[in-house]
């Protein structure tokens, strides 16, 4: 009972981070490592996210699937129905379920989500649009944050100019006014303002960015925010 938690004393009260600037040289110190992926959660419930990136964080099915479709997306060369599913079934044996009806349960809502991914790859060849990248990642400095990432496609439209596409997998559904003040979404379009993806090669010199979007598949058809 001396060491349960809330009976032994606080061991230190300092700040986990030191915000301060240096006044006279302007040294903005100690840098804060953001994450887009992570940082809705900060802002949605900073002792929540604290907890889960100490150690409290778990990792269940949704979020197993979820990293199995984002990879076979990358790998995918054709983005036909066949060669995804192929991907995912490849990695399948990794995830662990605790009943074989409920392996089953989740191998059709696996394909539900691949059939939406592709019902969304082929409408968006359909209008024109081409891929420019895959996780194509990024890194760039603004004020005392260091910002890091990796976004899942970035897409050039008919027009010519650029879109950002953030493929969600989870159950969660996000109306259009919560996707335009999705903070994941505002970080990608921060990341291009300031020239993040050097690796990323656009076709003109002075493309323009069209914005960002959720691509959600988890419902009954894709849909995006």
């Amino acid at each position: 009972p001396d060491e349960w938690y809330g009976v032994a004393p606080l061991s230190t009260t300092e700040p986990l981070f030191d915000f301060t600037v240096d006044q006279d040289t302007e040294d903005a110190g100690e840098l804060i490592t953001i994450r887009p992926s992570q940082l809705e959660d900060f802002v949605k419930c900073p002792l929540h996210w604290f907890l889960n990136s100490h150690g409290a964080g778990t990792s269940d099915f949704s979020a197993n699937l979820g990293t199995l479709i984002h990879k076979a997306l990358e790998l995918s060369q054709t983005g036909s129905q066949e060669e995804i599913w192929q991907h995912v079934e490849s990695k399948w044996h990794t995830l662990n379920f605790e009943a074989d009806w409920i392996e089953q349960s989740q191998k059709r809502r696996a394909r539900k989500m691949v059939a939406n991914l592709v019902t969304y790859l082929t409408d968006s060849q359909s209008k024109g649009n081409r891929v420019l990248a895959v996780e194509q990642g990024f890194d760039f400095r603004f004020g005392k944050a260091q910002i890091n990432g990796k976004v899942d496609r970035i897409e050039e439209t008919a027009s010519g100019n650029l879109v950002i596409v953030d493929l969600k997998t989870g159950k969660r559904t996000y109306t259009a006014e919560e996707a335009k003040n999705h903070a994941q979404l505002g970080l990608y379009q921060l990341a291009f303002q300031n020239g993040a993806f050097k690796e990323l090669k656009v076709p003109h010199g002075n493309t323009k960015l069209d914005g960002a979007k959720l691509l959600l598949i988890a419902g009954e058809k894709p849909r995006d925010r």
